[in-house]
């Protein structure tokens, strides 16, 4: 008997998915909505007037100018690559975990930096970053974790690597790599108008090629990388969501013509936005992974 209540209910959702406008994952995000609201509204009548944290500790007396000046030159001195294109997480033998979140931040930076200074040294900075950014996406679909040059050292690489004679790479794209390529992408085409072609280029093939995936995060042979459920699954990532729906936004303003605009519109008519606005609400106060922040 329970197993035919059970194919019964099964039947009446897929009925319902399947003739609401919204879809299977529409349905989904606007049953999960109510519950995220009460979620929202208890941190925000709960929220503490003090901090949760520990104390500062002061472990470099030195002034803050000066370790930032300290900083700022190792930052293209130590930690790049292929002619300042490229960052390195750290120094060799290299990480190639989440190389493609800290590119966008690392091509995020750049072009904050050439708008602060506007030096034309700091501009060219910036489009080396953005080419770095480009370069991600030459393995997978759309893009990978890593991408350098095949000579430099790296820790174990494990699963979804590859390499030939002039570049090294790995595959299996995450959430992470995904927020952080796309706000690369947008802070460089935001602040840096002189390279907004290129930036739109990018845009419109990375939205191609996730519309293509299904929105689905995938490598070079087709398969869905671990976590790359970024808006074609029934239940997906908040801040991977958000990110697609960035890029979507940045391609309809590239290519009014394509059918970004109605893709981005298909997503809001879902409720995806409030999924992802509201799925990345905190955890009794310590949602603080990186992809969140960004």
């Amino acid at each position: 008997m329970r197993r035919f209540l059970g194919a019964a209910a099964l039947s009446v959702a897929l009925s319902a998915g399947a003739l609401s406008p919204l879809g299977a994952r529409g349905l989904v995000s606007a049953a999960a909505l109510g519950g995220l609201r009460f979620w929202d509204a208890f941190h925000l009548a709960l929220e503490p007037q003090w901090e949760l944290s520990r104390a500062p500790v002061r472990r470099d007396e030195r002034p803050l100018a000066r370790q930032a000046a300290e900083m700022e030159r190792d930052l293209d001195a130590v930690f790049t690559t292929g002619g300042g294109r490229l960052y390195l997480m750290d120094t060799a033998p290299s990480q190639v975990g989440d190389v493609c979140l800290w590119q966008g931040v690392f091509a995020a930076e750049a072009a904050l930096r050439a708008a602060l200074d506007g030096t034309a040294a700091s501009r060219a900075r910036t489009a080396a970053a953005l080419e770095g950014l480009a370069a991600l996406t030459s393995r997978g679909h759309p893009l990978a974790r890593a991408f350098y040059p095949a000579d430099l050292p790296i820790e174990p690489p494990g699963r979804w690597y590859g390499r030939d004679a002039s570049y090294q790479w790995k595959e299996d794209a995450s959430v992470d790599s995904l927020a952080g390529w796309v706000f690369g992408l947008a802070t460089v085409g935001e602040l840096s108008p002189e390279l907004r072609p290129r930036v739109d280029r990018l845009a419109v093939g990375f939205a191609s090629a996730l519309r293509g995936g299904g929105y689905i995060l995938r490598n070079s042979d087709g398969t869905p990388t671990r976590f790359g459920k970024v808006g074609g699954a029934l239940l997906n990532s908040p801040t991977g969501v958000l990110s697609t729906m960035t890029v979507l936004r940045m391609a309809a303003r590239a290519e009014p013509s394509g059918p970004w605009a109605a893709e981005h519109a298909r997503f809001v008519a879902q409720g995806q936005d409030r999924w992802g606005a509201y799925g990345s609400g905190p955890a009794l106060w310590r949602n603080t992974s990186t992809n969140h922040n960004i």
